[in-house]
């Protein structure tokens, strides 16, 4: 063999030798793109349940809010009729203490 031979067969090992290093990185660089997509899905899936938490948290805090406002508007009319009961019951006891005066001066009339 001569020298352009064993040169030849030099560069041939070579290339074969980059070859299969370009062959790993590309694997490798396939199998990390492969993750990164993986990760990038997970990502995406965990960010849409916390958008779908957020917006039912929104919900019932919206809710909250409006029950709070009915409790309040409830606990209005329950004071108002409180006081319109408070109000009747005073005027009933003036009017009763009355029938007792004119029961009474009705008697002394009698007399």
């Amino acid at each position: 063999m001569g020298e352009i031979e064993r040169n030849i067969m030099t560069i041939e090992v070579e290339v074969k030798s980059f070859t299969d290093k370009i062959r790993d990185q590309q694997d490798l660089i396939d199998k990390r793109e492969c993750t990164y997509k993986q990760e990038v899905t997970r990502l995406k899936t965990k960010l849409d349940e916390g958008n779908k938490i957020r917006k039912k948290y929104k919900e019932k805090e919206d809710q909250c809010q409006r029950l709070q406002d009915e409790v309040t508007w409830l606990r209005n009319q329950v004071n108002e009729k409180d006081t319109t009961t408070k109000k009747l019951k005073e005027r009933t006891n003036y009017f009763e203490g009355l029938e007792t005066e004119v029961v009474s001066l009705k008697e002394d009339i009698k007399k």
